[in-house]
């Protein structure tokens, strides 16, 4: 389709940098969209898909989007956005209804109020379609070294990057490669990513001395000499490059090739790449043409189906992700037998329109250079695909030292010093790994104490997002953290007891289902007691696999307390503290001195006991009748105060006394109960035992049929004081 008479001419360099009237009215734009513009298609599309409807509507029938009586305007207006960065901020162009705003909280006279009907479009470079013998490239200055205008004074001792395509006057970084669309670009942008943080990147280098390769790897041999592939022991192996993938497997493995006993001597004399799984047939073909002439993938390097081989290299998954050269993510699929190397996205015949170009349009440069073409399409999303659903994969993510992830539409890679997007966009620093090699070196003992406490931070902030995640065998739940775990034990230089760290046990016991007070994303998925899968066998009822006062007793997302300086001060004061270990020379606080399930290699601990000393008392739950209503309760009692905004959804009302169920006043009101699993809120008719751990909050807990020890149910927000001063301290086992 051929442009409109407004975009005919339209170029680049009219927007740029300014902001320019596009067209008279959003029905103007609508029907050059209609009449098939590519441009205004894109404009059109874009707004469709993140302006409210009902506002678009009022402006297409000539009406107000805004309040009666505010001044708007109907034109609609362009501009660019982050071209002089390389588009390493993010290239894009603003679609708005009226002058965009440029300084925050000030309408000018032709713009909207803020909060206006806008959307954004993105732009890359232009690509030509590639020849194998001639690749036409061009050099640009990574961005961690230009100056504020662009780069004039950079480093000329570093290695500039280089990508294939037609440069622009911006030298976007931001490329396009799908089915349709360029899919030979794709190596040459994985290539460029990795060549560029090998030569520049010094935070991701592995130590080449200590780094060594996992047990087993597969040999895919080589770009010129693509010889049978093969299993090969690195028994006597120098480390080489290789590299690891991280992938869903899908729902059942019975039909993919595997290294199992019976089938190790044939994998070890050759393997047909027809008979792999279509994902790591593709990720050998990825390997061979980067280069790399090893890789790992745990189906076809881990003895499926023995128990003791499996134990041993699931310890090694840290060593495994952190020394690869590479790890791949296959974050699009969700199934090993499907593959994840193309990118549909322009396939799709329900994500219309298409890229179109448009001329740049610049003032020619001293060579004549008048500027070239860019790119401009939909934004491109960021999200990772099932992947990111996988506890495994969430492990894998945070051990390795560089990855190249194939997202839903567009490639993504992370390392220590950035996380770049296929779009361009360059952010830094990268989400955090999880390596703690600095910490040993700190030298000072109050530097090693905030090495903990960071440690510690990065261990909860881990967790948030692994207790989301899916296991296809809930009982591997240490065993998908326990590389992390090994990592962590060492700095924090504390007994891990089945996901919780000693050193920080009271904190690390108040963990909390996040549904119970969050507004986000986790707290939308309620916890529950793990299910069996075909992986656990017949069953009956939920599976055990850890003590109840463990975060793994529950499947779901937990929170932890927050690690806020001044929170964190709190609980190194004692003054806060309200439960000690039983045991004191040495302190313990498991029931056996020496439990040998203590420990971060522990795959699985289904059971373990506690031995506190604290203040037990009896409650009784109201969930039936006037004083059951949290809402009224917090209503009278924090009139004007914000204080837990799920309360009155997930919370109950614990009294000090059975009578006191009865009865229609707040007096006997001592706590705000939460129970782990919302279901067995109203199974519970008897007493609840609440064990105060800390100043204001603490345990709700179950006494087992003998009496001897106690399993949790949830925790409580202490309401009255006064109320643990009428019992005595004394000995409880949880278990």
């Amino acid at each position: 389709m051929a442009l409109c008479e407004r975009c005919v001419d339209l170029t680049v360099y009219d927007f740029y940098d300014r902001p320019i009237v596009f067209h008279p009215d959003l029905a103007t734009l609508k029907s050059k969209a209609d009449e098939g513009c590519p441009f205004c298609s894109l404009c059109w599309s874009s707004l469709l898909r993140t302006a409210n409807r009902s506002l678009l509507d009022k402006l297409l029938r000539g009406e107000s989007a805004w309040d009666a009586g505010e001044r708007w305007t109907p034109t609609i207006w362009l501009m660019g956005a982050h071209f002089h960065t390389n588009g390493s901020a993010g290239a894009h162009i603003e679609v708005c209804v009226g002058k965009p705003i440029q300084v925050f909280g000030q309408q000018e006279e032709e713009s909207n109020m803020f909060g206006s009907v806008s959307a954004r479009l993105e732009v890359y470079e232009y690509v030509q379609r590639l020849r194998r013998c001639s690749l036409p490239v061009f050099c640009f200055t990574p961005i961690h070294t230009m100056n504020c205008r662009g780069g004039e004074d950079a480093n000329e001792q570093d290695a500039p990057r280089r990508l294939p395509g037609s440069p622009s006057t911006y030298r976007l970084l931001g490329r396009r490669s799908t089915t349709t669309r360029n899919p030979e670009l794709r190596n040459h942008i994985i290539q460029q990513w990795l060549d560029n943080c090998r030569k520049n990147h010094p935070l991701c280098q592995a130590d080449i001395k200590s780094a060594t390769m996992p047990t087993r790897v597969i040999d895919v041999g080589t770009r010129d000499d693509r010889s049978q592939l093969r299993l090969v022991s690195t028994e006597h192996m120098p480390c080489e490059p290789y590299i690891a993938l991280s992938y869903c497997w899908g729902v059942t493995a019975d039909d993919i090739l595997t290294l199992t006993a019976k089938t190790f001597a044939s994998m070890r004399q050759g393997i047909r790449e027809s008979d792999l799984a279509q994902t790591h047939r593709e990720t050998v073909v990825l390997a061979r043409a980067l280069g790399i002439r090893y890789i790992w993938v745990d189906a076809l390097c881990i003895i499926q189906g023995d128990e003791a081989d499996w134990a041993r290299e699931s310890k090694t998954m840290a060593q495994v992700y952190g020394n690869a050269t590479l790890t791949v993510v296959a974050g699009r699929s969700a199934d090993a037998r499907n593959g994840y190397i193309d990118n549909t996205l322009d396939a799709s015949t329900d994500r219309a329109p298409p890229p179109c170009q448009l001329p740049v349009g610049a003032p020619p440069s001293d060579g004549g250079f008048n500027g070239g073409f860019v790119m401009i399409s939909l934004p491109r999303s960021t999200d990772l695909g099932p992947v990111l659903a996988r506890a495994w994969c969430c492990q894998e993510r945070v051990c390795c030292r560089r990855a190249v992830m194939f997202g839903t539409e567009q490639l993504i890679f992370e390392c220590e010093t950035e996380r770049a997007y296929e779009n361009g966009l360059v952010k830094r620093p990268p989400a955090p790994r999880f390596f703690f090699d600095h910490l040993s070196q700190l030298p000072e003992r109050s530097d090693r104490r905030n090495g903990k406490d960071a440690t510690l931070r990065k261990w909860y902030d881990f967790l948030y997002t692994y207790t989301a995640c899916h296991l296809s065998d809930p009982r591997d739940i240490f065993a998908a953290v326990g590389a992390i775990a090994q990592q962590a034990a060492g700095k924090l230089e504390s007994r891990y007891l089945a996901g919780i760290w000693e050193c920080d046990i009271v904190r690390g016991l108040l963990w909390k289902p996040c549904y119970h007070l969050e507004a986000s994303a986790n707290s939308k998925i309620p916890t529950t007691r793990p299910k069996p899968t075909r992986l656990t066998g017949a069953t009956q009822g939920p599976i055990v696999r850890a003590p109840s006062w463990s975060w793994a007793a529950v499947q779901g997302p937990v929170s932890q307390e927050s690690g806020t300086p001044p929170n964190l001060a709190r609980f190194k004061d004692p003054a806060y503290m309200r439960v000690r270990p039983a045991r004191r020379s040495p302190s313990r606080w498991t029931r056996e001195e020496h439990d040998e399930r203590c420990g971060p290699d522990r795959l699985r601990v289904p059971a373990m006991e506690l031995r506190v000393t604290g203040r037990l008392a009896p409650a009784w739950a109201v969930t039936h009748g006037k004083l059951s209503s949290v809402s009224d309760y917090v209503a009278q009692a924090y009139t004007g105060r914000h204080r837990m905004p799920r309360v009155a959804v997930e919370g109950v009302l614990l009294v000090s006394g059975e009578a006191a169920r009865t009865e229609e006043s707040w007096e006997h009101v001592t706590a705000i109960g939460f129970f782990d699993v919302r279901e067995e809120r109203d199974k519970v008719k008897g007493v609840i035992y609440c064990l105060l751990l800390v100043q204001n909050k603490g345990l709700m807990l179950e006494k087992s049929e003998d009496g001897t020890k106690f399993s949790r149910l949830g925790w409580f927000y202490l309401e009255n004081e006064a109320w643990f001063s009428d019992y005595d301290e004394t000995e409880v086992y949880l278990c």
